[in-house]
């Protein structure tokens, strides 16, 4: 079941909730999947670094290279869902050194940038993720 997961993420090149994963799967495989099934594939994904959960939308995108480097971040379109990253080791070293000045230990960090790609903001039409993918 993880192939066709991470299959399904790869397709379709952008952002999937759990349920949108379920529903493709679901008409891709022609029968049912039971959504515990779904969430943990989508667990050990991430645990593999396969796959990458964007927290803020409760959703997960197929990683590629995004997982590779901690120092990454990910800029997530809300009109299509399209999911990038941005490498920069200044702006968590800078994240790190103010947290060490008040003696705060991070555990995990998650920056997500939410905006809108270029494609969309060259659209006259404006597009709500989701809208027209069985969402």
């Amino acid at each position: 079941m993880r192939k066709e997961v991470i299959s399904v993420l790869r397709e379709e090149g952008r952002i999937l909730t759990a349920y949108q994963i379920l529903r493709r799967l679901r008409a891709k495989l022609g029968r049912p999947i039971a959504p515990t099934s779904i969430y943990r594939c989508l667990t050990d994904l991430i645990e593999r670094g396969l796959v990458m959960r964007v927290e803020s939308l409760n959703a997960y995108v197929a990683a590629g290279d995004m997982a590779s480097v901690s120092d990454r971040f990910l800029l997530v379109c809300k009109g299509c869902g399209e999911t990038r990253s941005l490498l920069d080791g200044e702006v968590k070293a800078r994240l790190q050194t103010d947290a060490d000045r008040i003696g705060f230990t991070i555990d995990r960090s998650v920056l997500e940038l939410l905006g809108t790609c270029r494609s969309c903001q060259n659209e006259t039409e404006p597009r709500l993720l989701g809208a027209g993918t069985g969402a």
